[in-house]
């Protein structure tokens, strides 16, 4: 059997070295903060702005997990059988809960 820790420290490592080569294209871009204001009375202009800061904030967090997601499923292809589950349930449980209940959550804030 594998020592779980040198298993979690080799796809880490495989991670960040799939990172570094780019060459996978990630399907999300983040969103610039640059973003045009109103010139509305002070206190709704600075609602306006927070209130759109932390849509980007949640957009572009979103963005970043799936992103995330994308290449784990690459990194993960090198490992088979239990190693492959361990290493998904490890690297990928939680970024996957935050996607899928993340669009539900940002509807409801909305609205």
């Amino acid at each position: 059997m594998v020592d779980p820790l040198n298993l979690f420290r080799k796809a880490y490592c495989r991670y960040w070295d799939v990172v570094e080569e780019r060459r996978i294209p990630l399907p999300c871009e983040m969103l610039p903060y640059t973003y045009k204001q109103d010139d509305l009375v002070f206190t709704y202009g600075t609602m306006e702005q927070e209130f759109t800061r932390e849509l980007l904030n949640t957009i572009n967090g979103f963005a970043s997990e799936v992103n995330g997601l994308v290449l784990w499923a690459e990194v993960l292809r090198e490992f088979e059988g239990d190693r492959s589950r361990e290493l998904r349930h490890e690297f990928t449980r939680l970024p996957l809960y935050y996607c899928l209940h993340k669009p539900t959550e940002f509807r409801d804030r909305l609205i």
